[in-house]
């Protein structure tokens, strides 16, 4: 299965119940696209520019490039609440997976049958799996217009020029409102993949939100 963020969610909080007793507060889940770095737990100190108050803003993100089991992304979920835990508690490790989480990790491993590792193991077949479907990945923007209609624009695989066609997008006058989708869907291949400001309106609506409606919405 691909992960998406409603499974995410409802797996952070049946593992943090089970496994951490409930001690992680709700932190921010997301599923990335990348095929180097399956899991990944992030901290960005944000300064508030009235108050110099420094925030900081967590997020968990699990990679939705590769096929996994339920149990592989449970144990990738793990891996990465296992750096939030010891974040959130304070404790400083000698390295990224030192003593402290290897410590953690054996007696989740050992008290809940889990196969935690430090290096996640992909098989062969979903290495295949993500090569080939990473040629045929659409990055979609739908743009809502404010007279109600819907267009589209087919993007690059750039993050930075997917922002910035966003960005711009919303600075006009007659688009209300962006979101942004990846996805498989073999419809999306009649629309000229580029990062000019140009907007495509659907020849079918209906057509178009069936196409997009198993897509992977993207938060940027």
């Amino acid at each position: 299965m691909y992960v998406t963020p409603d499974h995410l969610l409802a797996r952070f909080s049946a593992l943090n119940h089970e496994v951490f007793a409930d001690a992680l507060p709700p932190i921010r889940l997301l599923c990335g696209r990348g095929r180097q770095r399956v899991g990944c737990f992030r901290v960005k100190r944000l300064r508030n520019a009235i108050t110099r108050r420094v925030v900081e803003q967590r997020s968990i993100t699990i990679t939705a490039a590769y096929d996994f089991t339920p149990e592989q992304i449970d144990d990738l979920l793990l891996h990465e609440m296992i750096h939030y835990y010891l974040h959130h508690m304070g404790v400083r490790d000698m390295s990224t997976h030192g003593s402290c989480f290897q410590n953690i990790m054996a007696d989740i491993n050992r008290k809940f049958g889990r196969h935690i590792t430090v290096h996640a193991t992909l098989t062969q077949e979903q290495c295949a799996d993500a090569a080939e479907r990473r040629h045929t990945v659409y990055i979609v923007a739908k743009v809502l217009l404010n007279d109600g209609r819907i267009a589209v624009k087919s993007l690059p695989r750039v993050r930075e020029k997917i922002e910035h066609f966003k960005q711009e997008a919303l600075h006009w006058d007659i688009v209300k409102h962006v979101e942004l989708y990846a996805t498989s869907n073999p419809y999306f291949s009649r629309y000229p993949r580029s990062s000019a400001m140009k907007l495509q309106l659907p020849v079918d609506p209906a057509e178009f939100e069936k196409a997009l409606a198993d897509a992977l919405a993207l938060d940027l």
